[in-house]
């Protein structure tokens, strides 16, 4: 079909096939791809490589990177609103593996760790940059399906943040948060969640400095988050802007990920970025009976 944008949403091992077939297509231009960007970094790096030598743009559905909300939560940590950044502690919290296609491993690619741990990694990267190393501890209680449902994870990022995730944990409800501590402040942000806290001297102690909560009012919102996606795209498509949700971006965040797996593989391992091993950390680790 003679199209301009190819929308990938089908499940995680497919995603590499679809945008390699697309970058074959002269007329098309532009490629929206549904997060995980792909199972592991070799097929990432493929990806980039095809889109960018067939001149193709392509965009990573981390809708977060374009909702008003976390644009303002990255503002004020930039802005020095809680001083300078010291800790993330981040986590997704969700219910055992459905027993459909997310249970099967070599189609989903991994459990709630890939599948939405990768929105909390990618939005820890957008707020605080690169990671240095990572250390990871992935469970698998549900011994009937055979994809991790509880991830524990620590990083080091390139600026010194100490970051902390936990993804899955088998919960009997959702939840999506990061509580970001920083020198003389801290920032709550969540699915549902919105708040400041600023140091002041304690109402309770002499001589006793401690975190007061102050407003912290919802941002207006313009557009929905994805139809700001698509506007994005083809904002880059006419214009060749900065792309602010890149193949690079999901690949980045998918490393992240993959390492955590990696780490469990060898025992807990520190791992430090950039990852050598481009394979495809998850099935090696399942093979290898390691969780």
């Amino acid at each position: 079909k003679d199209l301009d944008i190819v929308s990938v949403c089908t499940w995680t091992e497919s995603h590499c096939k679809i945008v390699l077939k697309a970058c074959e297509n002269r007329n098309l231009k532009g490629i929206i791809c549904e997060k995980p960007m792909a199972v592991c970094l070799s097929e990432a790096d493929e990806m980039i490589r095809a889109t960018d030598k067939a001149g193709k743009v392509l965009v990573i559905n981390h809708e977060r990177r374009w909702s008003e909300v976390y644009k303002k939560v990255k503002q004020m940590i930039s802005g020095g609103e809680i001083g300078e950044a010291r800790t993330v502690v981040g986590n997704v919290l969700t219910g055992r593996p459905k027993p459909d296609w997310h249970s099967r491993d070599y189609i989903a690619g991994g459990g709630p760790l890939l599948h939405d741990g990768t929105h909390l990694v990618d939005i820890m990267r957008y707020f605080f940059g690169e990671v240095d190393w990572v250390i990871g501890h992935v469970r698998r209680e549900s011994k009937d399906r055979p994809v991790d449902d509880t991830a524990l994870a620590l990083f080091r990022f390139k600026n010194g943040i100490s970051g902390v995730l936990e993804a899955g944990g088998l919960r009997n409800y959702f939840n999506f948060e990061l509580d970001i501590q920083g020198s003389s402040g801290r920032i709550l942000v969540g699915n549902e969640e919105l708040g400041l806290w600023k140091t002041e001297p304690s109402t309770r102690y002499s001589g006793f400095v401690e975190l007061a909560r102050r407003e912290f009012s919802h941002p207006a919102v313009k557009w929905n988050v994805f139809e700001s996606l698509v506007g994005h795209t083809l904002d880059l498509i006419e214009n060749r802007g900065e792309n602010i949700s890149s193949g690079k971006d999901g690949a980045l965040t998918l490393e992240i990920i993959n390492a955590v797996y990696e780490s469990q593989r060898k025992n807990n391992a520190k791992i430090s970025l950039p990852m050598k091993n481009r394979d495809y950390s998850f099935r090696k680790l399942i093979e290898e009976g390691g969780f």
